[in-house]
């Protein structure tokens, strides 16, 4: 009788949680409820959307699946890599960005801070000197050196102590400058000329049933 009535309260949490999720599906069947499959699949979503656990077990059990996900999912980096599946390995280490930084790819990055809440983004875009679409790097380099500036921004809502940690994880966040080459036999050809695209980029066209080599290099910004 009491392990009924345990089985009942976790399908009941699991239920609640599954509703406050975005990627629930109302296919899955009631007895899939007590599956771990169905557990850990709650439970990562809750962590990228920062939902707060049903109870105390559930905490434990996300520390738990946080700490073997990254190394199950970096064997399976490996194997798709050998085997050259580009768009998984690319989803897979999608999914490892979003389990270490608590975030779904879509979010916006400034997400990834200490304290930030959804309602809270706003304050960090209120600079004169930007204007447009303003990228994360951008908003890294505004408020880089600049204390005084992200304290008049944000001492609405933060007090000193989050502003600081805030700070600290900005100023620590690295900034690069990528750059990348793509080499091929018909790109190798001295009579071959990139099409340069409006906006000044440079169109490179492949071909499927060849090979080429990206070769990519970072600096500090």
């Amino acid at each position: 009788m009491l392990l009924s009535m345990t089985r009942c309260l976790s399908d009941t949490m699991r239920i609640r949680l599954m509703r406050k999720c975005p990627a629930r599906s109302p296919s899955v069947p009631s007895f899939s409820y007590d599956s771990p499959h169905t557990k850990v699949h709650l439970l990562l979503q809750a962590h990228f959307t920062r939902t707060a656990m049903p109870m105390t077990d559930y905490i434990t059990d996300l520390k738990s699946v946080h700490d073997q996900a990254i190394r199950i999912l970096q064997a399976m980096l490996d194997v798709a890599a050998d085997s050259g599946w580009l768009k998984t390995s690319l989803n897979i280490m999608h999914l490892v960005k979003m389990i270490i930084q608590g975030c779904w790819m879509k979010d916006d990055p400034l997400l990834q801070l200490p304290h930030v809440e959804p309602h809270q983004l706003p304050l960090f875009y209120q600079l004169e000197s930007l204007s447009g679409c303003v990228s994360f790097p951008e908003i890294l380099l505004a408020y880089s050196n600049r204390f005084d500036l992200l304290r008049k921004n944000l001492e609405s809502d933060f007090n000193e102590r989050d502003l600081l940690q805030i700070h600290k994880a900005m100023s620590d966040m690295p900034l690069l400058r990528v750059t990348h080459t793509i080499t091929g036999s018909e790109l190798l050809d001295k009579s071959y000329c990139p099409k340069e695209a409006p906006g000044g980029a440079i169109w490179v066209p492949v071909h499927a049933d060849k090979e080429y080599s990206i070769e990519v290099k970072t600096y500090p910004a």
